[in-house]
């Protein structure tokens, strides 16, 4: 997840049970609930992480020994502390179809962004997606194609130019 307070991010990892993206910002797995399932606390200032992009600050997922209730009962409550404080929430969860986790935290999004990674997502894995989305009454803003490589060296439209 990223959170925004006054143009500050904060990235919230939505996968709950790996720490993958934590490498990516410098930043180590420390989101635990100091609370119990029924009644989760979080203490936000101890587990915002500064990364190496100004501005952003994030939140990684809970440590490999938590329940996956734990995890994803700690990852709403941050999600819930981060908004108090925070201007923009962004929640990076696992691929749609692999797990509940993105499912879970659809009624705490203000808006869905698919990304399809492109000769990877399969069309049929696209339109299980949007028809989930649709039954769930997302609020999808859009699909963006990342990973994208052209299989066509050069660009343009076939003019020649330059100078001699």
């Amino acid at each position: 997840f990223f959170f925004s307070s006054r143009r500050r991010h904060t990235r919230l990892q939505g996968d709950w049970s790996s720490d993958v993206c934590s490498s990516d910002l410098n930043a180590e797995p420390h989101l635990v609930n100091h609370g119990s399932l029924s009644d989760p606390l979080i203490d936000l200032d101890a587990v915002l992480q500064t990364t190496s992009i100004p501005g952003v600050r994030f939140v990684s997922s809970s440590s490999p020994d938590a329940t996956p209730a734990e995890a994803a009962v700690a990852g709403r409550a941050a999600v819930l502390a981060a908004r108090e404080i925070c201007d923009i929430v962004i929640i990076d969860t696992p691929p749609l179809l692999l797990t509940n986790d993105t499912f879970d935290l659809l009624d705490l999004s203000d808006a869905v962004l698919l990304l399809a990674r492109d000769a990877k997502t399969k069309t049929v894995a696209l339109s299980r997606a949007a028809q989930q989305l649709r039954r769930l009454d997302a609020p999808v803003l859009g699909i963006a194609l990342i990973g994208a490589v052209s299989s066509r060296p050069g660009y343009g439209y076939g003019y020649g130019y330059g100078y001699q």
